[in-house]
């Protein structure tokens, strides 16, 4: 691939003068406005100089490895694995290596709620409550009108996890009033999945989802499989870190199977009796819970880059009206960033991009896609420094500086 000239010095002279008469700002505008369209007309794929670079970059910034894949046209174009699964054995990540993909699991999910309330199983507008009331549920007005729409937002005004079993589930400020992240949201909203449908979460993922898109590895829960696929997180100076996930779930197998009930068939309340046999110094709390729809998610980065592909065609299992609610507006983050159903929104000068970030820890993740161009590029990393190299694998891939990137 022949090396791409620098964006941001793409401004012929002509273009330049013509700005700079009306000032710095217009010159900002239409700088910004060039490199847009620049990147909106090539592919997302990193150039052979920076790939070249890659490596050098991911032993600087202590990440062991990576697997990053780009869409073109709606399809799965390009995908690139890097460097180890685990520093203390060197096995070489590959693009069958599974990945912890943390909060890029709530799009996943929410694709399904749409499903759900489409074909009239669940309305987005209908207080939870009135589904499913959780036990540890405080008497406050502000959780009577809490929903769906409300969770998929973020703006229930729940915080993001309880980490003491004395703290209420409660609400911040009144429902829809404003952007607050809440992993307790989505939890909640796991339950009433499980509630409506009589399945656990990940059955119900797998049944609706991960299966018609043929996703083979991609799961909320854990398995023996999972734990021969599934790469190992690192700190941010590269050693070995510890992965909940992993931890636990070596826990919980033995419970699964005494029981004769995989994992992926666990609703929260199997889950929660099973923490607490395996681990009863660990609360009674949704963020120590395997499956949860917020943060559990494991999958290869190309079964990550079909989703995308689902999400740019608005198609089955995901509709196009489904897609439409996912991707408008629903409240403010910033003058450009905002929040959809599921996916963070950022405008451009050249139209809309959708974007997520994954953070559990020593497991960092960035996606982002474009419906305009159908194009889109998930980026997983097995390290807490991941974000130090997917910010500039971003930048390199789409030609695009990113506010999304300051926000996260």
């Amino acid at each position: 691939m022949s090396a791409q000239r620098p964006l941001a010095s793409s401004l012929d002279r002509r273009h330049f003068l013509v700005a700079s008469v009306a000032g710095g700002s217009v010159v900002a505008r239409a700088e910004a406005q060039w490199i847009d369209q620049v990147a909106a007309d090539r592919p997302w794929v990193p150039d052979s100089a920076f790939l070249a670079e890659l490596p050098r970059l991911m032993e600087v910034a202590s990440v062991p490895g990576l697997a990053v894949t780009v869409l073109e046209a709606g399809a799965v174009h390009w995908t690139r694995a890097l460097g180890v699964s685990n520093v203390a054995t060197g096995a070489p990540v590959t693009p069958d290596t599974v990945f912890p993909a943390a909060s890029l699991g709530k799009p996943v999910f929410a694709a399904v709620v749409l499903g759900l309330a489409r074909s009239g199983k669940l309305s987005l507008d209908r207080p939870l409550v009135e589904y499913c009331r959780p036990a540890d549920l405080p008497s406050d007005p502000r959780l009577e009108r809490i929903t769906a729409r409300h969770v998929l937002s973020h703006t229930t005004g729940l915080r993001n996890w309880r980490n003491r079993i004395d703290q209420p589930l409660a609400p911040d400020f009144d429902p829809g009033q404003r952007f607050q992240y809440s992993g307790e949201g989505f939890y909640w909203l796991q339950r009433v999945v499980e509630t409506i449908t009589g399945q656990g979460v990940d059955r119900v993922m797998r049944d609706r989802l991960f299966g018609p898109l043929g996703l083979d590895r991609a799961t909320y829960a854990w398995s023996r499989d999972h734990a021969e696929w599934t790469t190992f997180g690192h700190t941010n100076r590269g050693a070995l870190g510890t992965h909940f996930t992993r931890d636990l779930g070596a826990k919980l197998l033995p419970i699964a199977e005494k029981l004769g009930k995989p994992m992926t068939d666990w609703t929260a309340a199997d889950t929660y009796r099973a923490v607490a046999e395996a681990d009863p110094r660990l609360p009674q709390l949704p963020n120590v819970m395997v499956p949860n729809v917020a943060g559990s998610l494991l999958c290869t980065v190309g079964e990550y880059g079909r989703f995308l592909a689902m999400v740019l065609g608005g198609r089955s299992p995901l509709s196009a009206a489904d897609r439409e609610e996912m991707l408008t507006p629903r409240i403010a983050l910033k003058p450009t960033l905002s929040w959809g159903l599921g996916w963070g929104l950022e405008r451009r000068s050249t139209g809309s991009l959708f974007w997520h970030w994954g953070d559990n820890g020593i497991f960092r993740a960035f996606t982002v896609g474009d419906v305009a161009t159908g194009r889109a590029l998930v980026i997983f990393t097995n390290a807490e420094s991941g974000p130090k190299v997917y910010q500039r694998l971003v930048r390199a891939a789409t030609g695009l500086e990113l506010d999304a990137l300051l926000w996260v």
